[in-house]
């Protein structure tokens, strides 16, 4: 998701240019992005990729010795639920389902989610505004607590991909 509001061209494969001009302030300025990939082919379950990215400018009087950055993405493949589940923890997934019950209905930073596969509890510190029935997305650590299956730590990503139905939930 680009919200820098420049349309960015792509003068060769593999380049993305984004022009600010010649009118950039003269304090920091700073950028932020957020790439949605989808591959071009199945990815197995669980495999990370990573795709490395090169930020510089070409400004004149910039040295290029101290003006370039990296910036490295890493991908998980969105499973189903109970695909998450039937792994022992610690590994990452990205899942997405809809919230069947709000945080502080059992405990201050637990909620939980299921897709048409299961639900699960997620847990996170502190607890993302949602509604009964958002769709969410997110990425983060499978746990177990006290027998409970769970998803939280590490947390690395979350979106409220928008409002749904209230959907009864299912055990699990």
């Amino acid at each position: 998701i680009d919200t820098s509001g420049i349309a960015p061209t792509f003068p060769s494969a593999g380049v993305v240019v984004w022009d600010f001009g010649d009118d950039v302030p003269t304090t920091t300025q700073s950028i932020n992005y957020t790439l949605l990939v989808t591959p071009g082919v199945s990815i197995p379950n669980n495999t990370i990729l990573t795709n490395q990215v090169e930020i510089s400018t070409d400004t004149v009087g910039d040295s290029p010795d101290n003006n370039t950055a990296q910036a490295q993405t890493t991908i998980y493949q969105i499973v189903p639920i109970a695909t998450a589940r039937a792994v022992a923890p610690p590994q990452v997934f990205a899942i997405e389902g809809q919230v069947t019950y709000l945080p502080g209905t059992y405990s201050a930073n637990d909620w939980a989610l299921q897709d048409a596969s299961g639900g699960i509890v997620a847990y996170f510190y502190p607890p993302p505004a949602v509604a009964l029935g958002d769709y969410v997305r997110l990425v983060a650590g499978r746990l177990d607590y006290s027998g409970q299956e769970e998803i939280g730590s590490p947390f690395i990503y979350f979106e409220n991909l928008g409002t749904g139905p209230e959907v009864q939930p299912v055990n699990f």
